[in-house]
């Protein structure tokens, strides 16, 4: 098996709480800011050397891999190999030997892959991890076709196993493909069918980096069984928030009603206010009494109307009544209707409010 070997060494600063797995810890940095984890509830109670756990990620993001191992780690051989595979594509490697944790200065020997180096001519170039949200096309072909397993898409894989080393060799990688540098991947919907990966990592700009080496090493226990598994899935904030993984973002409290100048006690009231106040009643004021005035005189021709038709009504009945003209009865008659007019004068004037006629 071969594996490159950095020859950067990194000190363990200060870290949030870590998935640990025996004395191997790893977490995954966003932007050189460690990303807190949420537990994967979909894989609770499986094999003890597994764990994993959800990330949040951010498009066009760098991001990388921080390995630590406690100097009282029990190693079964000489070395430990640490694979790191990205969305199911074996992306780096590194041996730490057994001598290197036991001679670190402090408590933990503390390493980090933060992107892919490869030997370009007689150069090397490293480019580093980035997250790019993920475009959805119709069909995905040409030279940015890259095929991605959708189980895998949307992963962070590091798996860890005792090994032997054997010999150093030199190194020997392709040249960078355009599906690989490509700020952003292009998915079909066949490819994430199943799937609720909203982004996948690429590399970005490419940098000067120095000579790596390559190890060859074999397996104690064989290339399946590694004794730590970690798997991280990153997702965007959103699609975190849509998995109940993380609360959604609390909606802000409406502003508070302002309280009417008409509500507020007087002796609150600024100067400016007090004026205000004077002015609004005195246009309510002002528009009111047209207004009652109107609607003062609809009431009395309505009523007129009433009582019009009221007293026509009963003449007409009396006139439709036969009387005979000897005995008198059409004096009488006429009389009655004389008191009926008067009756509804009376109570007409009774009804109608005075009218003030001194401001016309």
């Amino acid at each position: 098996m071969l594996v490159i070997l950095t020859t950067h060494r990194y000190t363990a600063g200060s870290q949030v709480k870590m998935p640990t797995l025996g004395d191997i810890r790893v977490i995954i940095s966003v932007d050189k800011q460690n990303r807190t984890d949420y537990h994967d509830e979909d894989t609770a109670g499986q094999d003890a050397k597994f764990i994993s756990r959800y990330v949040e990620c951010k498009s066009a993001a760098s991001f990388s891999v921080d390995i630590s191992i406690k100097k009282t780690t029990n190693f079964k051989s000489d070395a430990i190999v640490f694979r790191v595979y990205i969305d199911g594509h074996d992306a780096d490697g590194v041996v730490i030997a057994k001598a290197d944790v036991s001679s670190t200065s402090g408590a933990v020997y503390f390493h980090r892959s933060s992107g892919a180096t490869r030997k370009i001519a007689d150069s090397w170039e490293f480019r580093p991890f980035m997250f790019g949200e993920i475009k959805h096309v119709e069909q995905v072909s040409g030279l940015i076709a890259k095929q991605y397993d959708r189980k895998k898409l949307g992963s962070i894989e590091v798996k860890a196993h005792h090994v032997t080393q054997r010999n150093v060799t030199s190194a020997n990688y392709p040249s960078w493909d355009e599906a690989e540098v490509s700020s952003q991947a292009a998915l079909s919907e066949k490819q994430l069918k199943g799937s609720s990966a909203t982004h996948a990592a690429n590399y970005g700009e490419k940098q000067p980096a120095v000579g790596r080496k390559t190890i060859n090493y074999d397996c104690v226990d064989g290339i399946d069984s590694p004794f730590a598994y970690f798997q991280f899935k990153y997702r965007s904030k959103e699609a975190l928030q849509s998995m109940l993984i993380i609360p959604r973002t609390a909606s802000p409290p409406p502003p508070p009603r302002p309280i009417p100048l008409e509500e507020r006690p007087v002796e609150m009231l600024s100067m400016e206010e007090l004026q205000q106040l004077v002015r609004r009643q005195r246009e309510e004021n002002r528009t009111a009494e047209p207004h009652a005035k109107s609607k003062f005189e609809s009431a009395l021709a309505e009523q007129d109307v009433k009582r019009e038709g009221e007293i026509k009504r009963r003449a007409d009945i009396k006139s439709e009544q036969v009387v005979k003209p000897e005995t008198g009865v059409k004096r009488e008659r006429d009389e009655e209707m004389e008191e009926i007019l008067a009756s509804a004068y009376v109570k007409r004037l009774k009804n109608t409010a005075p009218v003030d006629l001194t401001d016309v």
